[in-house]
């Protein structure tokens, strides 16, 4: 939910119903619990954004803190192996950084890709979470578009997404090949070592994995795989030169179809006299491999005129130009009821839901999609975020509707399942454990 999203958050006819479903609904608080079922204090944050809530009984009531700036670190600790219940939230658009055995210096966790901070070395994960108790459309998902870390899971008593293998080393392996440059602790690097990480053969204890949109302190350099070879095979013909996006649902009205043209630009128009936008020109720097995964253009031309800010129907647009490029659409041949995948317009290979339709089956060669991002998929069933439009497919995103009693449980998982014989032993000391929580400012 970074990125072009936040201007699709809420197109005028969305917000149109947003606003009248709000006046008809009662609004009431969310409750959020933590469950750590680690072997150490874990410290959670509320970051960049306001936060309008009350704390658990337990941590004394009074306004919960939030972390809005890059020096503030206002956490809230939960004791090994307890739960820490009932934060009450009125309103609170942001991230929930959780930080394992050690406090943060900057709880916005914005020191996870910066060697020269004190916090890189540190194990911390987060989460994305929009809930007003006015607002029927809050919700909260994991997501990997930044980083990975821990093994987390969220839950709204009907719906949980989380981390599918129960040995979190394992996920970390397996999503692991997608960097092709396996260096560590350097500005630029994607593999984060520490005291606290998890142990993986060859490389070392790993406490994150920086995800390939994020991966880029070094200019022009990623250890992913290089996806601009993509973009240079459609402007080439190499692999069919087709780009076509379109929308008529969710207050969107567009059908833009066209090609990467000589000089690498995106030019996009009008297709069938349908839609509001007439063209669409996205300049070759934005697909660079970096940018692709970055998914991130600061400017196109819309219509002919040059725009360094989208409406939300020109961002779906754009979000469909990107997503296409990172699941591996554009130029796929793969059939499709006996249409090639990249034939399609975007509307259509959304319908198809599944990610078995895309990533390496789409495309043979890897440099031709989002690596990461498909064994993001592969690891979750697809519940974690792998780029900034995962959710073009569904399945990331649980809803938190304020019309019941909405509960969010965040469970901060142990790296590994224990065996059943430890697990007895683990249930006992869990009986007799005496729980401190502290507030930490």
């Amino acid at each position: 939910m970074r990125h072009l999203s936040a201007v699709l958050k809420c197109s005028v006819v969305l917000c149109f119903f947003t606003t009248l479903a709000s006046t008809l609904m009662a609004q009431n608080p969310l409750t959020f619990n933590v469950v750590n079922e680690r072997d150490e204090e874990v410290f959670v944050y509320f970051a960049n954004g306001q936060i309008n809530g009350t704390l658990p009984a337990e941590l004394g009531g009074g306004a919960i803190q939030s972390n809005t700036s890059n020096s503030h670190s206002f956490g809230y600790s939960v004791a090994a192996n307890s739960t820490l219940s009932g934060f009450s939230v009125n309103s609170f658009s942001g991230r929930v950084f959780i930080s394992a055995g050690e406090t943060l210096e900057s709880g916005n966790g914005s020191q996870f890709n910066n060697t020269s901070l004190p916090d890189y070395h540190k194990r911390f994960d987060h989460f994305e979470i929009t809930y007003a108790s006015n607002n029927p459309f809050s919700g909260a998902n994991l997501t990997g578009t930044d980083f990975i870390s821990m093994p987390l899971a969220l839950n709204n008593g009907s719906t949980t997404v989380k981390w599918s293998q129960a040995n979190f080393a394992q996920t970390l392996s397996n999503i692991l090949p997608s960097i092709k440059d396996q260096t560590t602790d350097q500005n630029g690097y994607a593999i984060v070592t520490g005291d606290r990480g998890v142990p993986i053969a060859g490389i070392g204890n790993v406490v994150r994995i920086i995800a390939p949109s994020t991966a880029d302190a070094v200019p022009n350099f990623s250890p992913y795989g290089d996806i601009g070879q993509y973009h240079n095979a459609l402007q080439s013909g190499l692999i069919g030169n087709q780009v076509h996006v379109k929308s008529d649902r969710y207050g969107n009205d567009f059908n833009l179809r066209g090609t990467v043209n000589s000089s690498g630009d995106i030019v996009l128009d009008q297709f069938n006299g349908e839609g509001t936008i007439e063209s669409l020109i996205l300049g070759s720097e934005f697909f660079t491999g970096k940018e692709i995964y970055k998914a991130n253009p600061t400017e196109a031309i819309i219509d002919g005129v040059f725009k360094t800010s989208f409406n939300s129907n020109e961002a779906a647009a754009i979000r469909d130009v990107f997503a296409g490029f990172n699941l591996g659409v554009w130029g796929s041949t793969t059939l499709v009821d006996g249409t090639e995948l990249g034939l399609l317009d975007s509307q259509q290979f959304f319908d198809l839901g599944s990610t078995d339709y895309f990533f390496d089956a789409a495309q043979q060669n890897s440099n031709y999609y989002n690596e990461f991002a498909a064994l993001v998929a592969d690891n979750s069933d697809n519940s974690v975020y792998g780029f900034p439009y995962s959710d073009v497919l569904g399945a990331q995103f649980i809803t938190l509707s304020p019309s019941g009693d909405p509960i969010l449980t965040l469970t901060i998982a142990a790296d590994s399942v224990p065996e059943p014989a430890s697990f007895v032993v683990l249930l006992g000391a869990c009986v007799v454990l005496s729980t401190v929580r502290r507030r930490v400012g």
